[in-house]
């Protein structure tokens, strides 16, 4: 019998989730929670707590961030943890949360608690170097978390080994809007959130002309820019996103672009895969599939099935890695994924004038 929790660090929410494995395969939940980051951020010990209540547990999968080959907490240097996250302080133009999670990470090896980190897409030796240049982000630790939750749905659904799963993932969080192309059970591509284009709240990749006149962009313009700030006041809820037509359109528009850029790289998918918070928003996700239909009229579409009633699909998905990696389930995904032959830095790729690492 083990135990695995998997922990999704969200724009909005932080989630977590729980699995207790038996010997006859047999699958228990025993945590699904979602918190807001606001209270995240002024309390970091708040995600502790009822992981404190379900111990012992065999393995942790952390807030992973931009992702790490993997690395256990209790190894993990300070330079690590600036990988996996840039730390600037809320006032010089950071983002508040992440001083938090910091805060979470020394008090979670102070404890001894088995915390594993994981890679980003860009870690991963199934995407080709040319497609890595001049990227960091084409998909961070949490979104190669969700690719393992589709794998293993598009096996159960399809009847086939990991190695036939074939498949572009298209996340739309409530931050930022990614895209993952699976083939042959392996990451050939991303777009990041950073990378890609708009989501809700980023802007996606940044116009060199408008990058090069910041003297010094903090983290927290990444958060900036996107469907949001075309709305003349807040939304109390998405059904009212439809009422800017700018807004709602960039937002489709963008998912729809990034869709098409990943078809350039895997253009024979079995299938699209839908998943995050705002695709399950039906007003957009009803929007989005009228519109695949008309510019992709032979892709299949579906969104992603999963067992979590309260977190979200990253934590659910680091629990498979988390398994994967421990040797006690789903050990196939992590294999095909190659997670465990991950190696270097988000840096490595960038052959422009040098920066700061």
């Amino acid at each position: 019998m083990k135990k695995i929790i998997g922990i999704d660090p969200g724009t909005k929410s932080f989630d977590l989730y729980g699995v207790q494995f038996y010997e006859n395969n047999r699958e228990v939940v025993f945590l699904d929670l979602s918190i807001p980051t606001d209270k995240v951020a002024q309390n970091p010990e708040i995600i502790l707590d009822p992981i404190l209540k379900h111990l012992p547990v065999d393995g942790i999968i952390g807030p992973s961030g931009y992702g790490l080959p993997i690395t256990k907490l209790q190894n993990a240097t300070a330079k690590d943890l600036e990988l996996i996250l840039p730390l600037e302080k809320k006032s010089a133009g950071g983002v508040s949360v992440n001083e938090g999670i910091k805060k979470l990470f020394y008090k979670m090896k102070k404890l001894s608690l088995p915390v594993y980190f994981t890679p980003g897409v860009i870690h991963l030796p199934t995407v080709p170097y040319y497609r890595k240049l001049n990227k960091m982000d084409m998909g961070t630790a949490d979104k190669l978390c969700i690719v393992a939750l589709a794998i293993k749905d598009q096996i159960e659904q399809r009847k086939i080994p990991v190695s036939k799963t074939s498949f572009i993932l298209l996340e739309m969080g409530f931050g930022f809007t990614s895209g993952i192309a699976v083939k042959n059970g392996k990451v050939i591509d991303g777009l990041g959130g950073t990378s890609g284009f708009p989501g809700f709240l980023g802007s996606g990749h940044l116009d060199g002309e408008l990058a090069i006149r910041f003297n010094k962009m903090p983290q927290k313009i990444l958060f900036q820019g996107g469907a949001q700030s075309l709305l003349t006041h807040p939304i109390n809820n998405f059904s009212e996103l439809v009422q800017n037509k700018d807004a709602f359109n960039l937002l489709i528009e963008s998912a729809l672009k990034d869709i098409a850029c990943l078809l350039i790289s895997h253009p024979k998918p079995y299938e699209l895969i839908l998943s995050g918070r705002l695709t399950r928003e039906l007003i957009i996700k009803n929007y989005l599939l009228k519109s695949l239909k008309q510019h992709f009229p032979t892709l299949a579409v579906r969104s992603l099935n999963r067992k979590a009633k309260v977190a979200k699909e990253a934590a659910e998905g680091a629990v498979i890695l988390g398994a994967g990696l421990l040797g006690v389930k789903y050990q196939e995904i992590v294999e095909s994924l190659e997670i465990n032959k991950a190696q270097g830095t988000m840096y490595d790729y960038i052959k422009l004038l040098p920066i700061k690492k």
